[in-house]
């Protein structure tokens, strides 16, 4: 019997490992195209075709590791041909997508999609190796495009890790003009973890958008500058509620380009907020030991900004933020139950934080 269950047991631990595998894929085919190496990558088309995904020998399924060869710009001159993931990974075996060194996907802009995208998926790691970028060369203020998009977006994606991946130039703001802006990565869904990544010249770089009773998530080692939000959570329905979240060892610093002579935007290190009866459950966050500060916002434009006699008051964030700084519910602006959470420090509350009720935006 001890017998049979040991060799049960190997098979099971044989087929897990026989069902991990590698598949290349670069701009276009290489070599044999095959797919067993970036000398012989299978054209990024390859990652797009349903047909592509599954359980087969040759197909992408849970325990695949698809490796990114080189430049992949996705644009054939007149469309753009988004990386689109067609199936999810399973507990233990998620679907990776992972750069080789110097692989970069470059496109002049997103357009009106996304560069990735990823809804209603789950167990994926998006894994930036040693070097990895996802970039746009001409969407911005002063360049050929000003297209409003997020780079990479999963609307759910469930159990999903981003990690050592650099987002560049996803819209370069640069005219007091402009209140256009294009974000980086937006995700949703329990079990997220962003990590030792880099953002620069974007909107919104980190943001996870709470859309249902989701649990742990955590954004930690993630570095933007010239953008006008860093970290971002966000809930917006009655039911909604984030359960715990975990922020640290983040470095979110210049924001000045993004100023408009519209006030169109305010600038966050990290900005939490929920509105229409959602919830913060447990949201902890530390910086080197630091002390938090209470004050009020004063980014609106003098037409936009609440009413003092509509602001909560320092003592009433104190409140609702206990001992050891868990949000728990919100409490400002109570007739519209908006409330929002949010800090312009360089570095993650190193410097001076804000309750910020939102109003009109």
């Amino acid at each position: 019997m001890r017998r049979c269950l040991a060799l049960c047991w190997l098979l099971l631990a044989v087929a897990a490992v026989c069902s991990a595998k590698d598949i290349y894929i670069a701009q276009s085919a290489a070599g044999r195209g095959d797919g067993a190496d970036c000398a012989n990558a299978f054209a990024y088309t390859f990652f797009n075709d349903a047909a592509n995904w599954g359980s087969g020998a040759t197909q992408i399924g849970p325990g695949t590791t698809v490796h990114l060869c080189g430049v992949i710009t996705t644009f054939n001159g007149s469309t753009y041909d988004y990386l689109t993931f067609r199936g999810s990974g399973a507990g233990g075996q998620p679907i990776t997508l992972k750069w080789e060194p110097d692989a970069r996907l470059s496109v002049p802009t997103c357009g009106a999609g996304s560069c990735i995208l990823f809804s209603g998926k789950s167990y994926l790691v998006f894994d930036g190796g040693s070097n990895g970028v996802v970039e746009e060369t001409d969407n911005g203020s002063a360049l050929g495009h000003q297209d409003r998009h997020t780079a990479l977006y999963g609307r759910p994606c469930n159990h999903c890790e981003f990690k050592n991946l650099a987002l560049r130039n996803i819209y370069v703001h640069s005219l007091a003009s402009d209140d256009i802006g294009a974000d980086g990565l937006t995700v949703s869904g329990p079990g997220i973890s962003m990590h030792h990544m880099s953002c620069t010249h974007t909107s919104g770089c980190f943001t996870i958008s709470v859309s249902g009773a989701d649990d742990t998530v955590e954004m930690y080692n993630l570095d933007s500058d010239n953008t006008n939000h860093c970290l971002t959570i966000a809930a917006n329905g009655a039911g909604y509620a984030l359960l715990s979240a975990r922020i640290h060892d983040n470095n979110c610093h210049d924001f000045a380009n993004w100023d408009t002579a519209s006030n169109a935007f305010h600038h966050d290190g990290i900005h939490i907020y929920a509105l229409n009866g959602a919830t913060f459950r447990d949201i902890e966050r530390s910086q080197h030991g630091c002390r938090l500060r209470f004050r009020l916002s004063r980014r609106y434009s003098p037409a936009t900004r609440p009413s003092a006699g509509a602001l909560c008051s320092p003592a009433a964030m104190a409140a609702a933020v206990g001992p050891r700084h868990h949000v728990a519910v919100s409490p400002c602006l109570a007739a519209a139950n908006r409330f929002a959470f949010s800090t312009v420090s360089r570095t993650n509350w190193a410097r001076a934080e804000s309750v910020t009720p939102r109003g009109s935006k």
